[in-house]
């Protein structure tokens, strides 16, 4: 049995779907030794971003757009998610997994079918508190261990990650097996492009519940799909109700959300 990590980076998200500029990743044994590792530098052929460009990204535009496309890199990360001796974990790793969809939707590949496993989740085992939103940089300071050189490169955030879990087992003295069994909300899989985790069924068996309750449907509030057209339509249709108040912002623009300041491009 080996054990991938992996975290990905991307250019962009717009509309709800990944462009992936960076796969980085390290194969090892169950004793945590390397046997594997690397980063692939994408070209993403899409727009970057802003605030990905100027908080997040490892490298510099013209790096990523000189590089090869996800289709070049293809075949060596199928290798890793089909082969059968391989447990796959990530940080927050239904994400990083929706991006792999997203790029085969999108380059018309075949979808990954495999199991994978969230070590956010089983850091929130180990300290017994439910803490979803916890980064990489944050439980490695928590753990006294060293944190990722850059922040966001997807190498040093898939190897930080490969020593949380080492961390949280050697303090547990437990085997990664152990600690999966009882890590129930770190479970997921992904098969034809949809993805299934144990948060996101029970997410669903509440949001069902709750539907029954106030007997109607509780919609969600993505601005993209049918939404995105929905708010478009009232923004055109919105007018002011009473005279507009002069004040110092007047005339000036704000952005709240940069997804949010697209709708008007």
């Amino acid at each position: 049995m080996k054990y991938l990590f992996f975290d990905i980076e991307c250019a962009n998200c717009f509309d709800g779907t990944g462009k992936i500029c960076e796969f980085g990743y390290i194969v090892t044994d169950q004793q945590f030794n390397e046997l594997d590792s690397g980063i692939f530098i994408i070209n993403p052929r899409c727009q970057f971003d802003m605030y990905v460009v100027k908080k997040m990204l490892a490298y510099k535009i013209e790096t990523y757009n000189a590089s090869p496309d996800y289709v070049h890199y293809f075949n060596e990360i199928k290798k890793l998610f089909t082969d059968k001796e391989m447990l796959i974990f990530g940080h927050t790793a239904d994400c990083d997994m929706k991006y792999l969809n997203d790029e085969a939707k999108r380059y018309n590949l075949p979808f990954f079918s495999c199991d994978f496993y969230d070590v956010k989740y089983m850091y929130n085992t180990y300290t017994g508190k439910s803490n979803s939103s916890c980064g990489v940089s944050k439980i490695c300071d928590e753990l006294g261990i060293l944190r990722p050189e850059h922040i966001h490169r997807s190498f040093d955030d898939a190897y930080a990650t490969m020593a949380i879990l080492k961390e949280i087992c050697a303090r547990m003295s437990i085997s990664v097996c152990q600690l999966i069994d009882i890590s129930e909300d770190c479970k997921g899989e992904t098969c034809d492009g949809i993805i299934k985790t144990v948060v996101s069924e029970k997410a669903r068996v509440w949001r069902e519940e709750l539907e029954k309750l106030y007997g109607a449907n509780i919609k969600n509030n993505f601005n993209r799909g049918d939404n995105k057209v929905k708010f478009l339509q009232f923004l055109d249709g919105v007018v002011p109700q009473d005279e507009i108040v002069q004040c110092e912002l007047t005339g000036k623009k704000i952005c709240i959300s940069l997804n949010l300041s697209l709708i008007h491009i």
